[in-house]
């Protein structure tokens, strides 16, 4: 459905996200265990949100700039990144819900939250990617990780009324 280029373009985008989002994934192997013995993250939480508001602000701006340096042949990528890279926000709010679900030893609402990701990303990709090519499948990474991140929040805020 999808061509080879279209697909190598978003899979060098998935790397320059991946290394944006390497703070927030470290900071989540401290908050797990902290949040689980009862320790309050709240601040480290909003600092390492507001980190990645940064970073993301960053690549929109200076990976335009820096890129077609290191990689002259994948200046295509570069609109990819701009877009995806707004995926950064909502996957470190999710990576702490996520902290919270498993301090609560709730395993399960994490699960369905990736099964519901998962067909968003599958159908955006098919839909989106077939319609505007890497346009569409950054947008469907970026609604992906949006609704996660919202499915997320609403859980969160269920568990704690029904607590």
């Amino acid at each position: 459905i999808l061509g080879l280029t279209v697909l190598g373009n978003y899979a060098l985008a998935e790397q320059i996200i991946l290394i944006l989002t390497i703070i927030p994934s470290v900071i989540f192997k401290f908050v797990l265990p902290a949040t689980a013995s009862g320790i309050n993250t709240k601040k480290l939480q909003n600092v390492t949100i507001l980190f990645s508001v940064l970073i993301t602000a960053l690549s929109i701006i200076i990976l335009p700039i820096v890129l077609p340096i290191f990689f002259e042949t994948y200046t295509d990528v570069i609109l990819l990144i701009q877009i995806m890279s707004l995926s950064v926000i909502p996957i470190t709010i999710s990576v702490f819900y996520f902290s919270k679900f498993l301090a609560m030893e709730n395993a399960k609402i994490p699960f369905i939250g990736g099964i519901i990701s998962s067909v968003v990303m599958v159908s955006g990709m098919i839909v989106l990617g077939t319609l505007y090519g890497t346009m569409g499948i950054a947008i469907a990474n970026v609604l992906t990780y949006s609704i996660f991140c919202i499915f997320n929040y609403v859980m969160y805020c269920i568990k704690i009324k029904n607590k």
